[in-house]
């Protein structure tokens, strides 16, 4: 009968979630954290960074089992609006007494990577479901506790996006590796390969008379 023999089939490594190939993502600072638009920042920054990823929110997750992000966001506009309008006061002038006459375009620029960063698309799926916890319980507060929970809330809304760039990490390093020739088939793409070696069968001998 054939030999079953076992062959490897090297795959180039695929990166995580549907995400595109050549993604820079943040780079990890000597602290061990990745270095991300809402690092160092007090508990009224961290608020408006939760609002904005609440806004970010609020224009991806449309479908039927992450609407309430839109929901809640409005919600949120309304119910903490006087906060958030003295947040944003507040970090206008900071930019304006740090940076001067560029200070509202610094801001502006900070915003729009904050944007960015939070619009991600391989994570949207993950980042919805925890935007919508965090805007569920942004809106049962009172404006003093809002502003007490900001940072807690900005660490669970980011959550999704660290565990995609440590995976993508993972996928850089796999993909190196594939390129220098020390790939490893998973062991899922192992496969019987049947040998073209034929079974002969021998002659018949006769007896003779």
């Amino acid at each position: 009968p054939p030999k079953s023999v076992s062959v490897d089939i090297v795959t180039r490594p695929q990166p995580p979630m549907g995400a595109a190939p050549g993604l820079v993502i943040p780079a990890v600072g000597p602290d061990g954290k990745r270095i991300t638009p809402n690092r160092d920042l007090g508990p009224r920054e961290a608020l408006w960074h939760v609002r904005m990823a609440l806004n970010v929110a609020a224009l991806s997750c449309r479908n039927a089992d992450t609407q309430a992000a839109l929901q809640n966001y409005n919600r949120m506009l309304t119910t903490h609006n006087a906060l958030l309008s003295a947040t944003n006061a507040a970090i206008d002038a900071d930019y304006r007494r740090r940076f001067g006459a560029q200070g509202l375009a610094m801001r502006d620029a900070h915003n729009t990577r904050t944007y960015n960063f939070f619009a991600l698309p391989p994570v949207q799926p993950a980042f919805c479901r925890a935007a919508m916890g965090v805007g569920a319980e942004a809106v049962a507060m009172d404006a003093t506790q809002l502003v007490a929970f900001a940072p807690t809330a900005l660490a669970r809304l980011e959550r999704p996006f660290f565990a995609f760039f440590d995976a993508y990490a993972d996928y850089q390093a796999d993909a190196e590796r594939w390129r220098n020739g020390q790939g490893k088939a998973p062991a899922a793409q192992r496969v019987a390969a049947a040998s073209p070696r034929k079974a002969v069968a021998e002659p018949r001998r006769v007896a003779a008379p």
